[in-house]
């Protein structure tokens, strides 16, 4: 009996010593997985080494590169572009400051929340909680598969490779592609040309087929600012990846949340200015409101996260007029009672014709018949963000701006534009944007025009 016992109980310890052993490689094995020394990430040298990976991180040292205008670039000795070209490139900083905060959030310790939250107001910075759950879950994707760093980073990569020339090059003389929103062209181009894309090619199949499948399948920056109806949500919901790949899913969504901690990596590249609390909120509430499509209906979702948006800014929903407001607070990123009472005084102010004109073509609940109209939200902000006083930017944002946006989606949906309306064709309010970052007096124009490749422009 006594022999039984002592053969039980080294059984037991060469059980604990193998536990102990997986744990410890379990370890060894994330932390080898990305760079270990958090002092060199995001160094020249580290960027270079970049480069050296992801070749077309070139393409965006570019003049011509198509430039999202929201905010203006400041060039300091700190941009990385500048320091490797002599020149400052927006969407270089953006795109390498998305590939620091993914290598921040899985470093995960003290010195890497105070590199992430570095730029941000401290009455809304990022708390370490809410950093320490953003770093759970990039470490339970990276942890997940050995692959999936290169899988992020190589997403994170091709988001912007729709606005460069030699991308949209390419694909034009290659497979005839000539989409000009870029979320759109790259899923056309993974459908058509895969190999005009040489990181994308160096990826294992399987790892291949988790970005192309996720590519079009929804646009979380247009859930987050209510940009579309419901219908957001349905192509997602179609094709049951929730349920099928979660993994797919997640990454794809790790990545969405270092493109946003990015936004202004132009403006400022020493940390995430945009990734706040706030935005963590906002986030997360997008997230669950997507993880309702496993067993609800689109609506059901979208209701969700637009009622979060409304108690975000204090507006009870009692009518058609309050699901307005509660749209533009999203559009502008608003966020706190305040902002709401702002919208709430503004919008009495408002005559009956405008109220008729907003309730019945800026209203959440209805979907644009076409593709979602892009870069508004950047127009919007653009033209409040000209007056040193918030709420004066915002009623000319209600009074003028919405409006004049309103007015040529309307036009173009009726056929009174210069060019028919088209359910493919991608409306583009990027110009624009660049219009009221320039002159605020713009949106007392009445004439604009509409490309072919849907670029809106504003005439003076």
């Amino acid at each position: 009996m006594c022999n039984i016992f002592i053969l039980e109980a080294i059984r037991n310890y060469k059980l604990k010593i193998c536990l102990f052993a997986i744990f410890v490689c379990g370890i060894f094995f994330f932390n080898a997985s990305y760079s270990a020394d958090i002092n060199r990430i995001g160094t020249i040298n580290w960027v270079k080494n970049k480069i050296e990976q992801y070749s077309e991180l070139n393409w965006l040292l570019n003049n011509d590169v198509r430039k999202t205008e929201e905010n203006s670039a400041i060039s300091s000795s700190k941009s990385w572009s500048q320091q490797l070209t002599g020149t400052h490139y927006t969407e270089f900083e953006r795109t390498i400051l998305s590939f620091v905060s993914l290598h921040l959030l899985l470093d995960g310790s003290e010195q890497a929340y105070k590199r992430f939250t570095n730029n941000q107001n401290k009455d809304i910075k990022l708390t370490q909680e809410e950093f320490q759950k953003l770093h759970d879950f990039a470490k339970s994707i990276v942890k997940n598969s050995p692959d999936n760093l290169r899988l992020i980073e190589t997403a994170l990569l091709l988001g912007d490779m729709g606005k460069t020339p030699l991308a949209l090059e390419k694909a034009k003389t290659q497979c005839n592609i000539g989409e000009q929103d870029h979320d759109i062209f790259l899923a056309q181009c993974l459908n058509k040309c895969p190999k005009i894309f040489p990181s994308y090619m160096k990826l294992a199949k399987n790892n291949r087929e988790q970005i192309k499948k996720m590519e079009g399948e929804i646009h979380l920056g247009h859930v987050t600012h209510l940009e579309n109806g419901a219908k957001m949500f349905t192509t997602l919901k179609d094709s049951n990846i929730l349920l099928k790949d979660k993994n797919a899913f997640n990454v794809f969504f790790l990545a969405h949340i270092c493109d946003v901690a990015a936004a202004l990596g132009h403006v400022n590249n020493q940390g995430s200015i945009v990734y706040n609390s706030n935005t963590y909120k906002i986030i997360n509430a997008v997230h669950e409101s997507i993880e309702m499509l496993t067993n609800r209906s689109e609506t059901e979702a979208f209701m969700q996260y637009l009622k979060f948006r409304a108690n975000l800014l204090g507006i009870k929903i009692t009518s058609d007029e309050d699901y307005v407001k509660v749209r533009i607070g999203a559009m502008l990123r608003l966020v706190g009672i305040k902002q709401g009472q702002y919208i709430q005084q503004i919008w009495n102010s408002l005559s009956s014709k405008d109220i008729k004109l907003l309730v019945e073509e800026f209203h959440p609940l209805q979907n644009f018949p076409g593709e979602t109209p892009t870069y508004v939200p950047a127009a919007l902000n653009n033209l409040m963000n000209k007056y040193k006083l918030k709420e004066k930017g915002l009623n000319v944002v209600i009074n003028d701006g919405i409006p004049l946006v309103v007015n040529i989606l309307k036009q173009y949906k009726e056929g009174k534009a210069n060019i028919p309306f088209s359910k493919k064709l991608t409306i583009n309010f990027n110009y624009i944007a660049k219009q009221m970052k320039e002159n605020t007096n713009i949106t007392k124009s009445t004439n604009s025009t509409i490309k072919r490749n849907g670029i809106v422009m504003l005439i003076v």
